[in-house]
């Protein structure tokens, strides 16, 4: 059966061998969406934990927990950052209203 979406004809089995291919991909680098420093992290976490390496695994969490609250701290430095933008933006957008007003105002 043929489907038709955005111009492109394809049919169920390969909507099928793409979904696998999809998968097998997820399922072989389930990491790959974490930036390198991250991903390399946690696939030694998670090969300590197949080998019963306690201390590995505990000293991986640790930096694992360490990065995670670096992403925390950066987090919070943005979005203080963004409120201040939006604050000065406001204050920019109603001086220029006001300062509109009052040029009509002097004529």
């Amino acid at each position: 059966m043929l489907s038709m979406k955005y111009g492109i004809s394809y049919s169920d089995e390969l909507t099928e061998k793409l979904l696998k291919c999809i998968d097998y991909i997820k399922r072989m680098y389930p990491y790959s969406v974490l930036n390198s420093k991250e991903e390399m992290l946690l696939q030694n976490l998670h090969k300590s934990i197949d080998e019963n390496s306690k201390e590995a695994s505990f000293g991986y969490l640790k930096q694992l927990s360490i990065e995670v609250a670096n992403k925390e701290t950066q987090i919070t430095r943005k979005e203080k950052a963004n409120r201040i933008a939006i604050f000065i933006s406001i204050v920019g957008t109603v001086l220029t209203i006001v300062f509109g007003i009052l040029s009509f105002i002097k004529k």
